[in-house]
């Protein structure tokens, strides 16, 4: 596209070329106030106006709510206006372009607007991309306003549109996704089609060595008036970075990226500028790091309430983030700013990661901090000191179509010895029957009370009706209590397309749970429903795991686990559920009040640091790490010399190459006695 068809802010961007975008060349800014939260008042409007040319509105929650303009809103831009101050429109909504939002501007605030005094995210990323002269293509979890941004700075994209999952029943068959190979970037943004499909796609892409990720924004929950909490961008995001365990580029408020835009191409003086927004975490935050004047507005996302508490929180992020000024609503600023130009006034105002470089053994430095690998000696002690062993399943007993080697000996060794034997699982697809009947076909002698799984356990705790985001396995399970549920099966968007449109959703009086598992037919319409019935203080909200991706046998794919649906629900209702899986003590509780177990005497055996060996840590049991699923040998000596507590927390007692080493040694002691 010629440089003269385009408009003079994306003339002057290209002109300035992507220093502009990058976030190592955002500068650091730290505007402070000598106060905070002061309210609106004639004076303190008047100081405002006195100190600022240029004025910066967020849109939803601010200027309107949904399609409707919230009161004084348009008056207080006529007025500004009428003053000489340069109005500027900046909005984290990726839905719309900016000629779009131009025309709901004009629409609602009665007004005319320029593009150029609009920056949304969807025009901010494909601008990021091109000033980056991105090659390749980018791989799009969002919608049809961020395609067209694409086009408009010729940057080749795919993903947009509904990707359903179709027949696939097992997880494995996500393992044999296939993957573009072109692709080297992901963008995400607000996607009403969103699947599993798209967030295995996106975790896939993101998790490759060089590729770019990308988010429009982070925002938890639309500010829309209603009963129905809408998921924002903030929910999509964390359902890909959660399994791809990778933090994104954050294009949108706070990050300095997007105002930089309009600073460039503007001419504004920072100094002199004020951000009017509805969030602290996002617009005053924004203010924050580009040395702006701000204003919090409570007619959207934030309320008193919320304020309030922020001014006395000990998290000095948050206090970092407090306004300059708040008012209820714009219109009471706009009701103190005249209606012709005023005389200028003067008023007083976790882990860390090992060097490679080292020469150190890895075995050594494991041994070194307390982690011993098995040997005959490590196994004559876990003989004497264990009477119970408790196992995961997937990546220590078996990985896709066959057991691991060692394992079903090691197992019908430890019982032939008199140990009792347990197995665990954080899979909420199946019930204790389907598990009983997999441990038979890959060679271990179990029984349905030696199991136990996240969907038999979370049906022991309830009475109310269940909203379930899961699978059939966990539905199998609560009908054997008798527990009545819903939101089984897909549930899906149809012809919503507009963020207005999930408004009417409707929501069932009667439930008094949220429960989350892991569900192949996730939908943007039933992270709706999750959020708004979780969002409830009186509504129980439970998870079966938070396990961040499946450990399934491929080098490409990424299987999202139940952590990056759990994401999706808990970041809009802004409340963390309960986990009834590992790392919790809630699923060890069971079998050791059942069996009589002595926590002392028990040893828990898994593949992963952060479910299994915390577990053990959270109940008191003895831990073994088996490095044949998820973590591997690296991975180990990262977690070994990190010097994060919360990180060495997770550090097993032992580790072996896979069950069957402790088999062999267990013989070997056999042998020597």
């Amino acid at each position: 596209m010629p440089i003269g068809a385009i408009s003079k802010s994306t003339r002057l961007i290209f002109e300035q070329g992507k220093r502009l975008l990058l976030p190592s060349s955002l500068p650091s800014c730290s505007r402070s106030s000598m106060a905070s939260c002061n309210p609106v008042t004639e004076l303190s409007a008047r100081q405002i106006l006195n100190d600022v040319d240029n004025f910066v509105f967020d849109c939803d929650g601010v200027l309107w709510d949904g399609l409707t303009a919230i009161d004084g809103s348009s008056e207080t831009l006529k007025r500004l206006k009428n003053l000489g101050k340069k109005v500027y429109y900046i909005t984290n909504n990726s839905t719309n372009t900016r000629k779009k939002y131009k025309e709901k501007c004009e629409k609602l605030m009665g007004i005319p607007v320029t593009e150029d005094e609009v920056l949304c995210t969807a025009y901010a990323a494909a601008l990021y991309l091109h000033n980056k002269k991105h090659k390749g293509k980018v791989y799009v979890v969002g919608n049809r306003a961020m395609g067209e941004e694409l086009d408009q700075v010729g940057i080749n994209h795919t993903g947009i549109g509904p990707d359903v999952v179709g027949d696939k029943s097992m997880l494995t068959d996500f393992a044999k996704t296939e993957l573009d190979p072109e692709v080297n970037c992901v963008l995400v943004g607000f996607d009403p089609d969103l699947s599993l499909n798209k967030m295995v796609k996106g975790a896939s892409y993101a998790r490759q060595e060089g590729s770019l990720f990308l988010a429009t924004n982070e925002d938890s929950h639309l500010p829309l008036r209603s009963n129905v909490t809408i998921p924002g961008t903030g929910s999509i995001v964390a359902a890909v970075k959660v399994p791809a365990r990778r933090e994104p580029i954050v294009i949108g408020k706070p990050n300095p990226t997007i105002f930089n835009v309009l600073k460039e191409a503007h001419g504004l003086d920072p100094s002199r500028t004020m951000m009017v927004g509805d969030r602290c975490n996002t617009d005053i935050a924004l203010a924050k790091n580009c040395g702006l004047h701000s204003l919090l507005v409570l007619s959207g996302v934030m309320k008193q309430e919320d304020v309030d508490r922020d001014k006395i929180s000990a998290d000095p992020e948050i206090t970092r983030n407090l306004p300059d000024h708040v008012a209820n609503c714009l219109g009471d600023f706009g009701k103190h700013i005249p209606e012709s130009s005023l005389p200028r006034e003067s008023f007083c105002m976790l882990r860390s990661y090992h060097n490679k470089s080292s020469a150190v053994r890895t075995d050594d430095i494991l041994e070194s901090m307390a982690c011993t690998k098995m040997d005959v000696k490590v196994a004559e002690e876990i003989m004497e000191s264990t009477d119970n062993f408790v196992f995961d399943c997937f990546g220590v007993l078996w990985k896709g179509e066959a057991a691991v080697p060692g394992s079903v000996e090691t197992i019908a060794l430890l019982k032939s010895r008199g140990k009792k034997v347990f197995y665990l699982t954080n899979n909420s697809n199946d019930t204790r029957q389907y598990y009983v009947n997999t441990c038979h076909r890959y060679g271990f002698n179990a029984n349905e009370d030696e199991v136990l799984c996240t969907a038999y356990l979370h049906s022991r705790k309830f009475t109310d009706k269940v909203y379930v985001i899961g699978n059939p396995g966990m539905a199998e399970e609560l009908d054997r209590f008798g527990i009545r549920h819903t939101g089984l099966g897909p549930d899906i968007v149809g012809d919503q397309r507009r963020l207005e449109d999930f408004i009417p959703t409707e929501l069932d009086p009667e439930i008094g749970c949220v429960l989350v598992g892991f569900d192949p037919n996730i939908s943007f319409t039933k992270m709706v429903k999750g959020a708004s019935y979780a969002r409830r203080p009186d509504v129980l909200f439970l998870a079966t795991n938070e396990d961040t991706h499946l450990p399934l046998d491929t080098e490409d794919v990424v299987v999202p686990g139940t952590g990056c649906i759990v994401a999706s629900i808990k970041v809009p209702a802004r409340r963390d559920p309960i986990v009834i899986g590992k790392p919790e003590a809630a699923i060890f509780n069971v079998l050791k009040e059942a069996h009589n177990l002595d926590p002392a005497r028990t040893m828990m055996v898994g593949d992963t640091p952060s479910t299994d060996i915390l577990l053990a840590k959270n109940s008191g049991l003895k831990s073994l790490l088996v490095l044949s699923g998820i973590t591997t040998q690296t991975d180990m000596e990262a977690l070994v010399t990190s010097s994060d507590p919360v990180t060495r927390r997770l550090i097993p007692d032992f580790y072996a190459e896979n069950l069957g080493a402790l088999g062999q040694c267990i013989q070997q002691l056999g042998e020597e006695n």
